[in-house]
């Protein structure tokens, strides 16, 4: 980060296709006024943007009739790295002597256009494109009083926000009305927590997202990085249709003319897909998939009601975290009070997608009025305390002393008598699994309950492809393609009207679940969420 280092922290070059694509993206084509127009360049390093851009610069004046020399506020470069900023410089004065202009007017131009500067801190002219590659530096990696200057000032980058994270927010600020902002980064943000205030700005201010590239298996790095690339197209104006790219391994610089041609509706094929969203996604995660996953996704969360409703009807949670499960859960039914027996079922007991519970219970220190009185309960309270030392130093003991006996989690004994649906937290697929009523679920457990749905109809529907789509989409997934069935994740499904279900569409649904038959439950969810 010192500005006269020879070693820039966090440079990957991009191909020279990629540019040329982007700045396509972003508009800034020869045919326009380039002239009278501004581009700024972030994070410019040895021209990888710059030169290009300057290309198109030169083109667009010659076809204008104009002069360059008079393009004196067309371009703005900057980069911290001063060795970086002298190597850019003399790349656009041989490109301009290479164009005719005079060697002076040329040296000019470059020191104008071309500045040693603090993106995030300096003061930067707006510009009609922003266009670039931010720098791939982790927070930690940025020294402290730089770190803490740039936290203080750009509001996104909040948590273990990468620096990429501010360069984004700084690039919107400086457009101008209906200005782009074209950035090949990680896409990561975009799903990760850190990205959330940088999603809330750019869906709740004057910004639109137009389109999305995924790249992540196409080689457009000069060198191998690890790093979920995406190319994101951004525009100060309303939120319109946005248009998701995903391009394969094999897409390259000689697939680009042909996705041009798609995104104008010209049906041309290639090694990829492109799908339009209808607006866009809100602040929370945005889901990740193929280019018509996302617009099936879009299109859902329009026109579907989620699986949690507002009014209660349909519930979604987790089950009882303990602290000290070897304390709380037992096999040994005699262990205390019959009444403070709680019949627990654990992920163990639907592993194979069907319940098999064996006897498992939590010594449950809870009732309907909120934690019991010890005294009232003596063989609870005497294995209790048998363990006093290892409860009351859990973190939920520290906090309240006086309840030192507590589980994490209240039980809520309504839950153990209501029939329910039952996921595992970690699986390759989503597994719905029905409980009948009277027990109680585990931590690694989430639990689907509802007035609205017959369950077994339900379950069916869970089986199918289209429900799982957004948890797919929205999970963090792990090793393998694991998938978290967490309550957040699950409470994005959406799912169609259960009244517009016909009696024989429930039934398969039932026979789906019933078989676990993957293939009729997502046929039968074809029909139903096409309607």
């Amino acid at each position: 980060m010192e500005p006269s280092s020879h070693e820039p922290m966090g440079e990957v070059f991009t191909r020279r296709w990629v540019v040329e694509w982007m700045l396509d993206l972003a508009g800034y084509t020869p045919d326009r006024p380039l002239h009278d127009l501004a581009l700024l360049e972030p994070s410019c390093g040895a021209g990888a943007f710059l030169l290009p851009a300057l290309d198109r610069l030169l083109a667009a004046c010659a076809r204008h009739d104009t002069d360059v020399g008079d393009a004196t506020d067309a371009i703005t470069a900057v980069d911290l790295h001063g060795p970086s900023v002298d190597v850019t410089r003399k790349a656009v004065i041989t490109r301009l002597e290479d164009a005719g202009v005079a060697t002076s007017d040329a040296e000019n131009l470059a020191e104008r256009w071309v500045r040693s500067a603090d993106f995030l801190l300096d003061d930067i002219p707006a510009a009609d494109f922003v266009v670039g590659n931010p720098p791939y530096v982790r927070v930690e990696d940025v020294p402290r009083h730089l770190a803490t200057d740039y936290r203080a000032r750009w509001k996104t980058m909040g948590g273990r926000a990468d620096l990429y994270v501010g360069f984004y927010e700084r690039g919107l600020q400086l457009l101008k009305d209906d200005g782009v902002l074209a950035f090949i980064c990680a896409d990561r943000w975009m799903r990760n927590a850190y990205g959330k205030g940088l999603r809330t700005m750019i869906t709740g201010g004057p910004w639109a997202v137009d389109t999305i590239v995924r790249l992540h298996d196409v080689d457009c790095f000069e060198e191998e990085v690890s790093a979920y690339p995406a190319i994101t197209v951004l525009r100060r104006g309303t939120q319109g249709d946005g248009t998701v790219i995903d391009a394969n391994g094999a897409f390259g610089a000689d697939d680009v003319p042909g996705a041009m041609a798609a995104l104008r509706n010209r049906g041309v094929k290639g090694p990829f897909t492109i799908a339009r969203v209808d607006g866009w996604f809100g602040a929370d995660v945005w889901p990740e998939g193929t280019a018509t996953q996302l617009a099936q996704i879009a299109d859902h969360e329009h026109r579907l009601d989620p699986l949690e409703d507002v009014l209660r009807q349909t519930r979604v949670g987790i089950g009882v975290a303990t602290g000290a499960d070897d304390i709380f859960i037992t096999e040994d039914q005699e262990l205390a009070e019959p009444d403070r027996m709680l019949p627990l079922v654990m992920a163990r007991h639907i592993a194979t997608g069907k319940l098999a519970w064996t006897p498992t219970y939590l010594a449950n220190p809870w009732n309907n009025q909120g934690l019991i009185q010890l005294g009232d309960h003596p063989r609870l309270a005497d294995h209790f305390q048998r363990h006093h030392i290892r409860l009351v130093g859990r973190h939920t003991a520290r906090r309240t002393p006086d309840r030192w006996y507590k589980t994490i989690d209240r039980v809520h004994s309504w839950l153990a008598g209501t029939p329910k649906v039952l996921l595992a937290d970690m699986k390759a697929r989503m597994t719905p699994v029905l409980e009948p009523g009277g027990l109680y679920p585990h931590h690694n457990l989430y639990w689907i309950t509802s007035t609205r749905w017959d369950l077994h109809v339900l379950a069916g529907l869970l089986c199918s492809d289209q429900a799982e789509l957004f948890v797919r989409a929205y999970c963090v997934k792990m090793r393998g393609g694991t998938l978290r069935m967490q309550a957040q994740y699950l409470r994005k499904i959406r799912l169609p009207d259960p009244a517009s279900i016909t009696q024989g569409e429930a039934d398969a649904l039932r026979q789906a679940y019933t078989h676990r038959d993957r293939q009729l439950a997502t046929s039968i969810a074809e029909t139903l969420y096409a309607r």
